[in-house]
């Protein structure tokens, strides 16, 4: 983004045509000819053409992002969740970044553990996403592993040794979950199962472990078990973790004492500045607040301006959607963009968390 040149952006829903046929669908055709029309190279229109032509039929319509520059793939993301209402294709120097950034602050990794005494299955997931990344099953010591009838674990010539075995059970699924955090760097554990056998896994997990951890005392791994509990605690689960997460930068945001860092409408000049300096960390945006107002785009650095007179002898590319130029200068400074719910900053369309 910071290199100058333009960029072909494609934003639509995949397949784009459900009907395999040996020419190009009318959608498909739709997307080409506004990619021509908006000046996009030959080879990018070539190779875009090629991704048109990937045919799914096996799944519903998921909104992927693509953006080509000088006919090489820069982005290729499906964007799940994404609510589109229509394909957007155009060839642009200032290409709107925001459905990406917005999908992928949402998209949090964890982990589900399904433990039973006997063993269980560890599934690795991207929120957002519809299906695992990985799902593995483990198999466990069996050797008088169930609990004796009528007295459970009070029977003591098998108690001892069964306990023994769900404890090396757990301990074994606890150590392939501590890898996995440590490696996938993942931000939410949800282990269910029986309470005694939950328990145990808990009691084996590492301290960075627990600290992400939250479980649900049903057997999810039981034949005719409902997913629903377990869907519905993930998705609680990930909810808080992202408003946690925006709480917290809203918080350290607002406590910086001495930067007038923040602004809405015509008041974007003291943030705009602090982007032109590079001084920017992390950079909140509420998109509804800031609603139609526009900035300068630059052709380098200092990349955005408020008003012509402070472009310092920049090229401007453009007059464009504050949320778009912002991003633009963020992501060109190193800067992380994060999109906020609509009224979280007080009085405020945009604000900053200046580097310390």
């Amino acid at each position: 983004m910071n290199t100058g040149g333009s960029f072909s952006r494609v934003l639509a829903g995949f397949p784009v045509d459900l009907v395999e046929a040996a020419r190009p669908g009318p959608r498909a055709r739709s997307i080409t000819r506004a990619l021509e029309a908006a000046g996009s190279p030959a080879s990018d229109v070539t190779l875009i053409e090629g991704i048109l032509a990937e045919h799914a039929e096996d799944r519903e319509q998921v909104p992927r992002f693509l953006l080509v520059r000088d006919g090489k793939l820069v982005i290729d993301e499906f964007l799940f969740g994404n609510d589109m209402h229509s394909d957007e294709a155009g060839y642009d120097r200032l290409p709107n970044l925001i459905p990406l950034i917005v999908q992928r602050q949402s998209m949090v990794p964890y982990v589900v553990l399904e433990a039973s005494a006997g063993g269980g299955r560890i599934r690795t997931f991207l929120s957002g996403r519809e299906h695992s990344d990985s799902d593995e099953r483990m198999i466990g010591e069996a050797e008088h592993l169930h609990e004796a009838k009528g007295g459970g674990l009070s029977h003591r010539p098998h108690a001892h040794h069964t306990e023994e075995i769900w404890k090396r059970n757990a301990s074994e699924l606890a150590q392939a979950v501590n890898e996995l955090i440590v490696r996938n760097r993942v931000h939410l554990l949800v282990v269910t199962g029986d309470p005694h056998v939950v328990d145990l896994v808990a009691a084996a997990l590492t301290a960075p472990a627990k600290a992400i951890l939250v479980t649900l005392g049903s057997d999810t791994l039981a034949a005719g078990a409902s997913d629903e509990q377990l869907d519905e605690l993930v998705s609680t689960s990930l909810a808080r973790l992202r408003r946690t997460h925006q709480e917290d930068v809203i918080s350290r945001a607002a406590m910086q004492e001495g930067v007038d860092n923040s602004g809405t409408d015509h008041r974007l000049q003291p943030l705009v500045h602090a982007l032109q300096q590079a001084t920017v960390d992390t950079l909140l945006l509420d998109l509804e607040a800031l609603g139609t107002h526009t900035l300068l785009a630059l052709d380098g650095p200092p990349w955005i301006a408020a008003v012509p007179s402070e472009t310092f002898g920049t090229a401007i590319v453009e007059s464009a959607p504050a949320a778009e130029a912002l991003t633009r200068a963020a992501i060109a400074t190193g800067a992380e963009v994060t999109v906020v719910e609509h009224g979280t900053l007080p009085d405020h369309a945009a604000a900053a968390l200046i580097r310390g």
